[in-house]
């Protein structure tokens, strides 16, 4: 079930826009912290009091599973934008040792991101089972030889796949019997044909669609357990606000000029197709 056929959803009531701000709080998790904060503003330019999941605290327990989901999803999304890369070289391509370089990097890299969804995990994260993801038998069985060659090929490098052959040419001249060069060629049998690379698209977008969902769950258990675990009135009293001189004033500074709209996130519970993400300056 999509947002937009989600009844009960009801966020957000509004579309809000956001602006990179730094935070010079002392209480955790402000302390040094490093990562961009972002501000959400209503259309009149009024800022949202806001709360980062962040920390040894009860929050950021409650956002765990939420904020890894959406890192698996960048790791997809990076996988696929390098595999969308390499087949519209293949369109292009000539026979070029640099070109065919490039394209074997690409592969591995989007190779590494998607298979680290599939192997054993610590720390909490999640790990999906590509047998409930794909129906397909076809997706299937690409799915298992590209986990093989992240472990054969890429990671541990024994050798099953990659091969390189040494040559030496010989003085053609009978009379002058000498070598007169070495040289080599490199064979990688942990590669994709074309029509592979596509269905690993097709693979891509079903992962992501299929993560969409496990998101879309995981934010209206989050949403729900901030209100019943910790409470509105609690939400606000931890809230940060920017030029509230009673809470931590001048704590807040906007570092960009930049805002951009949240439509993306408007969209999905509102279906509004024709709104589309972007930055503005």
């Amino acid at each position: 079930m999509s947002q937009k056929d989600n009844p009960k959803r009801v966020l957000p009531k509004l579309k809000l826009r956001f602006k990179e701000a730094s935070v010079n709080g002392t209480r955790p998790p402000w302390r040094n912290f490093p990562a961009p904060i972002y501000v959400a503003y209503t259309k009149d330019e009024i800022p949202c009091p806001f709360l980062l999941l962040l920390g040894n605290t009860q929050l950021e327990v409650i956002s765990k599973r939420v904020t890894n989901l959406n890192l698996m999803k960048l790791d997809v999304m990076k996988s696929r934008a390098a595999i969308n890369f390499v087949t519209s070289m293949t369109s292009v391509k000539q026979d070029d040792v640099n070109t065919d370089f490039v394209m074997k990097t690409f592969i591995d890299a989007s190779i590494i991101w998607y298979s680290k969804l599939f192997i054993d995990s610590d720390n909490g994260k999640i790990k999906l089972d590509h047998k409930k993801i794909y129906g397909d038998n076809k997706h299937i069985k690409l799915h298992k030889k590209i986990v093989e060659i992240r472990h054969g090929a890429i990671a541990h490098q024994t050798g099953r796949f990659d091969l390189a052959l040494a040559f030496v040419a010989l003085n053609p001249d009978a009379e002058q019997k000498e070598i007169i060069e070495f040289y080599y060629n490199y064979i990688s049998y942990g590669s994709m044909e074309l029509e592979e690379l596509k269905i690993f698209e097709d693979m891509l977008n079903i992962l992501i669609e299929s993560i969409d969902q496990k998101i879309y769950g995981a934010e209206d258990r989050l949403l729900k357990d901030l209100t019943d675990k910790i409470g509105i009135e609690k939400l606000y009293e931890l809230s940060f606000k920017v030029g509230d001189e009673s809470d931590i004033s001048g704590s807040i500074s906007i570092e960009t000029n930049y805002a951009f709209d949240n439509y993306e996130t408007y969209n999905r519970f509102h279906g509004e197709e024709d709104l589309l993400p972007g930055r503005q300056s």
